[in-house]
């Protein structure tokens, strides 16, 4: 098999053509008093960026400012202006560099838990292992992390100067939180969103499986260390990066026994998901986990109670003919219950639908607290029963998944499958 382009040549040296002699002209106007740069050319056209990245992989792990530097670095100090010789000089510099881009995201998390800090509330010491995910309950100060570095992802070696300025920077989070760790490849800024984006993720189903174990937060911890920092240990140079994070990492449960045990090889699988996985089918579970982590961790009742039935609709809404308020009842209660569970459910589904009806039309929101929690159990239960028939129809590898859902969801209905999963 052919090795995959990380760069389309040809893209970028056609629209280099166009660019580069703009450039040399600009620059027989430096030193004019409304001279404004001649590298500008490059930095505010859309089309070279496109072309730029226009490969899978460019698109996925090379950012804007990565490539702002490298043109800068290939035609004005090196001055190549050659089109294409130009453009092959970046392609060249992504393949030779392709090693440096291998890090290491760490994420330093915190639970909600009030009472951490009393000999009940204590985090247990656990090391846990979910497929490309490692996550360590404990904090680990510099010379425990490199030996875990070095076991789990084969980190030779890791910047101590940096570890240090990175403690001092960060709020001291690397040094004295749990760790959630996996390996990205990107350019930093690119690594830094993937990273970003495969926590969320991996942490949104977390609190389903917390509250399917009964472990839902039960406060905000105060007096803690900020997690409001991510960091990139480079897999080559042992280098530490830090980017701040719009929001602390702070997971919404409280972990027990029971909790740790809920997180088996099926779990393992769900959060791998996120690394190869790209149908319309798991757009709605990643919308589903999105809404769901939304109402768990909002302060405001009746948009969490919103929340939480979004989440459901994302998953089941179609057909804009079809009645949603009988096709939740009759989804969940089918896929997600057993027999004798499921007419109460079906009734109970109708009176969430309702009540979120009632609010959206008439303004009311008094909304019965255990309602909430009834919903939001319902919630969390559907996305795991819907997380099982996706693996289940995504290894029959049978055709479209998003068609052979709702072709068993259908079938569900008409009795002519009695199976739920």
């Amino acid at each position: 098999m052919a090795k995959d382009k990380k760069i389309d040549i040809t893209a970028v040296s056609k629209r280099l053509e166009h660019l580069i002699p703009r450039y040399i002209d600009s620059l027989a106007n430096e030193g004019n008093e409304d001279y404004q740069g001649a590298f500008e050319i490059f930095e505010f056209d859309e089309p070279l960026l496109k072309a730029l990245t226009k490969t899978t992989y460019a698109a996925k792990h090379l950012d804007y400012d990565f490539f702002m530097g490298l043109i800068h670095s290939v035609i004005v100090n090196y001055g190549i202006h050659d089109p294409e010789e130009a453009a092959t000089a970046i392609s060249d510099y992504v393949e030779s560099t392709n090693d440096r881009r291998d890090w290491v995201a760490v994420f330093p998390y915190i639970f909600n838990n009030p009472l951490r800090d009393f000999p009940l509330g204590k985090d247990k010491d656990l090391d846990l292992k979910f497929g490309a995910f490692t996550v360590k309950t404990k904090s680990h100060e510099f010379e425990s992390l490199e030996k875990i570095l070095q076991a789990e992802f084969k980190l030779t070696s890791v910047s101590r100067t940096d570890h240090q300025h990175q403690t001092h920077q960060g709020s001291g989070s690397i040094n004295k939180c749990p760790l959630i760790m996996f390996e990205v490849h990107g350019a930093e800024d690119a690594a830094f969103h993937y990273g970003r984006w495969k926590l969320k993720y991996f942490t949104n189903l977390l609190e389903v499986y917390g509250v399917l174990a009964g472990c839902k937060g039960g406060g905000w911890a105060s007096n803690e260390i900020d997690t409001n920092h991510a960091f990139l240990i480079n897999k080559v140079t042992g280098g530490i990066e830090r980017s701040p994070l719009t929001a602390s990492t702070r997971i919404n449960l409280c972990p027990d026994s029971g909790f740790y045990d809920s997180l088996d090889e099926e779990f393992s699988v769900y959060s791998n998901m996120i690394t190869n996985h790209n149908d319309k089918l798991f757009a709605r579970l990643k919308s589903a986990l999105n809404f769901f982590s939304r109402a768990l961790n909002g302060t405001d009742r009746v948009l969490g109670f919103i929340s939480y039935v979004i989440a459901i609709e994302a998953i089941f809404s179609r057909d804009k003919h079809t009645p949603i308020r009988i096709t939740l009842a009759e989804y969940i209660a089918l896929l997600c219950y057993p027999r004798e569970e499921r007419v109460g459910i079906y009734k109970d589904i109708k009176k969430i639908y309702d009540t979120r009806s009632a609010l959206v039309h008439t303004g009311k929101i008094d909304i019965d607290v255990e309602l909430i929690k009834k919903t939001e159990t319902i919630a969390a239960k559907t996305i795991l029963h819907t997380f099982r028939l996706y693996h289940k129809l995504n290894s029959s590898d049978q055709g479209n998944i998003e068609d052979l859902f709702f072709d068993h969801l259908r079938d569900l209905r008409l009795g002519v499958s009695t199976s739920s999963e």
